[in-house]
């Protein structure tokens, strides 16, 4: 009796257990990312963005809104679609793409004029 008891008590809490585990390895791969993106920031930026570059949003994205929305990549080559594709934002100036099966930047967005 008292191992159909642990049996079932096991089964009720297993998936629990398992997306807590599932959950920090998301935030984990969100922070990789960040840190990812944050490397090709141009050194001229990087005391502006200093204060926040650690609370930079961190989003998956479909291909197609960085080729449509963002004409990323430009130069009118034909884009090689990207399947695990993150957006980076560290405020409305910095905007970075990062091919989240690689880990390389494929898209910037620096608006020069953010500069004080």
């Amino acid at each position: 009796m008292k191992i159909i008891y642990l049996l079932v008590l096991l089964a009720l809490f297993t998936p629990f257990v398992v997306g807590c585990s599932n959950s920090n390895s998301n935030s984990e791969r969100l922070i990789a990312i960040r840190e990812i993106a944050w490397s090709s920031v141009p050194n001229q930026d990087r005391e502006q963005l200093h204060p926040v570059w650690k609370n930079a949003e961190v989003k998956r994205i479909n291909f197609d809104e960085m080729i449509n929305e963002y004409s990323i990549p430009k130069g009118g080559a034909e884009p090689k679609k990207i399947e695990n594709l993150y957006k980076v934002t560290f405020d409305k100036n910095h905007v970075i793409f990062v091919d989240g099966k690689t880990n390389k930047v494929v898209g910037t967005i620096f608006n020069e004029n953010s500069l004080g």
